[in-house]
């Protein structure tokens, strides 16, 4: 949390319940949380003698808390027939809350619109939400929702980068995406944009990677559509092998003139894979 310039948090562990009464009633903004749901939500499965008691006396402590930490003298939380919310006298900024609005409205607007505000909920999003409560059913259903609307907002994204031809953008927005989720096949944009910036040693390179990480991690062999990436890699390496052929030719004209010295660099290679396609290097071998 931060008010002003301070930054703070009011426990050391973010699972305690002072920590977690907190985060339910700023999560919940306006519309707030009843007293049943916070209840169920602090102590889920387990067994208290005294709930309400227990209740108040976490909510004590974090006003306590929120007080030592140089807030405006205030209730914090408040309640209004049995619904506890934030105090509307101290406004205050939830990251989680602004992303989904930015969200859906820029979903809600045609293919070709929302580039800014995609652009701006994708940066807001910065990863699974409160991942140290990750067991907790309504963490699980807010987790759920924020990662599809971010998978939206991206491939959207990703569309229209794709068609104004924003190819760096596009590589870096698949590079955050296959960061936080590298299962989930981001790595196929971020191939595509290193190919159509001509760097495929770059997209060979990823490839590899990616393969690795799959059959480390699941076991399975890459998708189809990275497969396909892999073809368009091998197309762009025939290009360049018919290139170099020329050149071939040319020098070997030049063979019979006295003092000729020749020197090929070639530092990209590609090693067989699916397509059963040859390295650059390989096809001149005999030149060299």
């Amino acid at each position: 949390m931060q008010y002003g310039n301070h930054s703070f948090i009011i426990d050391r562990k973010s699972t305690t319940k002072t920590n977690r009464l907190l985060q339910i009633i700023l999560h919940a903004g306006t519309e707030g949380v009843t007293r049943e749901e916070l209840v169920g939500r602090l102590w889920e499965n387990e067994e208290v003698a005294n709930p309400s008691n227990s209740f108040r006396a976490i909510l004590f402590r974090v006003r306590k808390l929120l007080k030592e930490q140089g807030l405006p003298e205030s209730d914090y939380i408040i309640s209004r027939k049995g619904v506890y919310c934030w105090t509307p006298e101290i406004p205050y900024h939830c990251d989680c809350i602004s992303f989904e609005e930015k969200a859906e409205h820029a979903l809600k607007q045609a293919e070709d619109f929302g580039k800014t505000e995609l652009e701006e909920a994708v940066r807001l999003y910065r990863g699974e939400f409160l991942p140290a409560l990750g067991a907790s059913e309504w963490v699980i259903f807010w987790a759920t929702k924020y990662r599809k609307l971010y998978m939206s907002c991206v491939k959207r994204l990703c569309g229209i980068y794709r068609d104004e031809q924003e190819y760096q953008k596009l590589y870096e927005i698949a590079e955050k995406a296959a960061v936080l989720y590298p299962l989930d096949d981001w790595q196929v944009y971020q191939m595509e944009a290193l190919i159509a910036m001509k760097r495929s040693k770059e997209a060979v390179a990823l490839y590899h990677k990616t393969e690795e990480m799959l059959l480390a991690e699941l076991g399975s062999e890459p998708s189809k559509s990275m497969l396909e990436q892999l073809k368009r890699i091998s197309s762009c390496v025939t290009e360049d092998a018919t290139h170099i052929q020329a050149i071939q030719e040319k020098l070997e004209e030049e063979r019979g003139k006295e003092h000729f010295t020749v020197r090929i660099l070639f530092s990209l290679k590609i090693t067989a894979l699916q397509n059963g396609f040859c390295s650059v290097r390989e096809r001149v071998r005999g030149f060299l």
